[in-house]
This record gives structure tokens, C-alpha cells and sequence, in this order.
């Protein structure tokens, strides 16, 4: 498996709309989209922000009696923080089996999404922690991000200067003597 680069990111946070809010006047992001119960995405509200080679989903759960959402459960646990490191991939369902078959835990099957030119297949196992690792494949070049799951936007008012271009690295924290069996 060949990890090209970082797809995305998704935060997982306490109130999606004050978080984003805060990346779009602070750091410049501009929203492209949103997702919820009304478009597939359950017991959650999900806005998409772009910044050049950069998109971070901005997620919290919705309130439910039994968790609903697993950003509820996260933002319990640690606060806000990155929950899911979208890594691209050639073979989305390819990297999910192998890494399975390495000893990764699956957490969501391989999932296609949108029609033939413009699929998006995502599939996910547990990285380090409870960080999930979403392999991600996209066919043809600006295809929809999640199609069906976030309807997108065009940005509103005039493109802001972008002070960043990628995510390069993901730097990690483990507790002691737990290093070994992250990297395996």
C-alpha cells in the first residue's frame, strides 16, 4: 500500500460552528461544505474546510441519550483534537485489506460513494489510541469530497491569502512503551 499524501483531516470538537469559525478568521480557511442527518451523515453536523492542498472536516456529535456519534465520545475523553487522518491511497478497499490483514482493527468497511468518474471510497481502521485512519481513493481530479454525505458550497465573499499549502506530517504522542506496537 502507498500512502500519496494526507487527504484530510477531521477534528473532532465540542461546537463545529465555533470551530470553524475560528480556522476561517484565524488561519483562513473557507467553508465548502456541510453534512448532518439531512444529508446521511447521523447524529452529527460536519462542515468541510479548504485552504489550498488542505481539507479539515469539523465535526461534532449531535446530543442523543445513547452517544449517537463518536465525537461525543472523543471530546469526553480528550477535548477537541484530530480524530481521523485521511491518508490517499490508489485502492482504498486494497489498503484497508492489507492493513487488516497486517493486524489493523477495522472500524468502517470500505464505503463507495458518488457515481463512476467521481467515486470516493473511504475505509477505516484503528490507528494509535483511538485516532482512526481513513484510507481514501478518489477517481477523476475535483470530484466531489463525500458525495451524498456533504453537499458542498462554493465559498462565500472573496478568497482570503492562504497562510498554508499541505499537511506534511502527523507528530504523535503515546504513552511510554506503547511506541512498538503503534508502528507495527
Amino acid at each position: 500500500m502507498d500512502v500519496r499524501a494526507i487527504d484530510h483531516l477531521e477534528l473532532y470538537v465540542e461546537d463545529a460552528e465555533e470551530t470553524a469559525a475560528h480556522l476561517r478568521d484565524a488561519y483562513g480557511f473557507a467553508e465548502h461544505g456541510r453534512g448532518g442527518p439531512d444529508t446521511g451523515l447521523g447524529f452529527c453536523h460536519t462542515i468541510l474546510l479548504r485552504q489550498r492542498d488542505i481539507a479539515l472536516l469539523v465535526t461534532s456529535a449531535s446530543v442523543r441519550p445513547d452517544g449517537g456519534h463518536p465525537a461525543g465520545a472523543y471530546v469526553q475523553r480528550h477535548g477537541d483534537g484530530v480524530a481521523v487522518i485521511g491518508l490517499a491511497v490508489d485502492d482504498a478497499d486494497a489498503a484497508f485489506a492489507e492493513a487488516v490483514e497486517r493486524g489493523a482493527v477495522p472500524t468502517v468497511p470500505p464505503m463507495i460513494l458518488g457515481e463512476p468518474g467521481s467515486r470516493v471510497t473511504f475505509a477505516s481502521v484503528l490507528g494509535f489510541g483511538d485516532v482512526e485512519h481513513r484510507f481514501t481513493s478518489r477517481e477523476g481530479a475535483g470530484a466531489p469530497f463525500a458525495p451524498g454525505l456533504i453537499e458542498e458550497v462554493r465559498p462565500a465573499g472573496p478568497a482570503r491569502a492562504a497562510l498554508f499549502e499541505s499537511v506534511d506530517h502527523i507528530a504523535v504522542c503515546l504513552p511510554a512503551g506503547e511506541l512498538d506496537a503503534a508502528v507495527r
